[in-house]
Formats: structure tokens, C-alpha cells, sequence
């Protein structure tokens, strides 16, 4: 596919956690300008660089990438959401929320 021939990976809009996931899982190096609750861990862990701290008139660093799985964190997520709901008897479920 088009990740995996890809040397970098910049997304540039909010609101796509798949995208962000499927960027994250390919080990390929992400970059964003995305501002996200998640971002500040997961640039801490290497695993996504802001564009706005780096010089972008220069070519972008390429680092090797361990590609990084979080699917059972989200499916998990979206299971325990679920049943909140559930309990609470609510009539719509709230999309889930990463930490």
C-alpha cells in the first residue's frame, strides 16, 4: 500500500485516529502539526515529530521506527466505553476517547 512505500508520513488534518493509528503501524517516521491529547507521549516516545520544531527547508530526518501496535489499547477502550454506556443506559454512545 501507500504507507508502506512511503519514507515519511505527515498528517496534517485533527480528528482521524485510524489514520494516526494505521501512520503509527506502519514504522514508518510521522510528523504532524496536529494537536492532539495524545501527541505529547507519543513525541515523547519518538514516535511522532512535530513539524513546527523542525526546519522543514531541510530534508526530513529519517529514523528507523519500531512500528507500534496500539489496537488492543483502543479495542479495549471502545469495549469498556461501551459497557459505561450501557450501564448508565444511555441512548447514545459516546465515541471513545484516547489517554
Amino acid at each position: 500500500g501507500l504507507l508502506a512505500a512511503a519514507d515519511h508520513i505527515v498528517l496534517t488534518s485533527n480528528g482521524s485516529h485510524s489514520l494516526l493509528s494505521e501512520a503509527l503501524f506502519s514504522g514508518k517516521n510521522v510528523y504532524t502539526y496536529m494537536n492532539w491529547r495524545e501527541l505529547p507521549k507519543l513525541k515523547r516516545a519518538g514516535y511522532i515529530t512535530d513539524l513546527a520544531e523542525i526546519d522543514t527547508l531541510k530534508p526530513l530526518p529519517t529514523r528507523p521506527k519500531t512500528p507500534l501496535d496500539e489496537t488492543a489499547g483502543f479495542a479495549g477502550k471502545i469495549v469498556r466505553d461501551y459497557r459505561a454506556a450501557m450501564r448508565a443506559d444511555k441512548a447514545r454512545i459516546e465515541p471513545p476517547r484516547l489517554i
